[in-house]
């Protein structure tokens, strides 16, 4: 029986292959999860049988329902991990059983809504990979480069970073980083930028190839 765990991790690597054979699904499993073809096809036919994923013309697709689960574990994750930070971070943290309107909790304690809200759903949807994989972009060293996942503030942030030409899939080279919590210089689209650290800590990065 596939734990919660290991189902929304499931999800979330099918989620890159959506639309591609079941033979060659079921051996990339095998090798991403380390285990054997039969138990591939198990994990397979479990999340099948709970309506995440169908079965068509022998190819793998995640459902809607699917997609929901993907999206609701990485915005847990996202704010469990960064949701709340500094001091009053263990005092203010929620538990993921006790919000029920995700969207409106995102509005009203972390500053999210109408465009700032709709983008970071849409980045987090349109997200390859693991969400555990992401960081933020002040965990880069100089020399080291990222790949832009999502940011986490309002329509004032978000905005800025678009003008910035900080958006999804945009590579990041880090150039400097001052000393004294000073700022970040960066690479973008050819161009160097200086960053402060609060701006920077709401960009979210992964490493290229992940």
């Amino acid at each position: 029986m596939i734990d919660r765990d290991q189902l929304t991790e499931l999800l979330e690597y099918l989620k890159t292959l959506n639309g591609e054979g079941k033979n060659t699904v079921v051996r990339k499993i095998s090798v991403e999860f380390n285990c054997s073809q039969e138990r591939a096809e198990q994990l397979l036919e479990e999340a099948v049988n709970a309506g995440f994923l169908e079965i068509l013309n022998g190819k793998i697709n995640v459902t809607g329902k699917g997609h929901e689960k993907i999206v609701r574990h990485r915005e847990s994750y996202i704010h469990e991990r960064y949701g709340h930070r500094g001091l009053f971070a263990r005092l203010l943290k929620f538990p993921k059983r006790s919000i029920g309107d995700w969207s409106l909790h995102w509005g009203r304690k972390h500053g999210l809504n109408g465009d700032s809200l709709h983008a970071f759903y849409r980045d987090i949807q349109s997200l390859k990979g693991y969400v555990e994989h992401t960081f933020p972009l002040t965990n880069l060293k100089e020399g080291e480069e990222g790949i832009v996942v999502y940011a986490l503030g309002g329509r004032g942030l978000i905005k800025r970073l678009s003008e910035m030409g900080l958006t999804p899939g945009t590579e990041v080279l880090i150039k400097r980083i001052a000393p004294f919590y000073g700022p970040i210089q960066i690479t973008v689209r050819g161009s160097s930028l200086a960053l402060g650290r609060g701006i920077a800590s709401k960009i979210f990065v992964k490493h290229k190839g992940e």
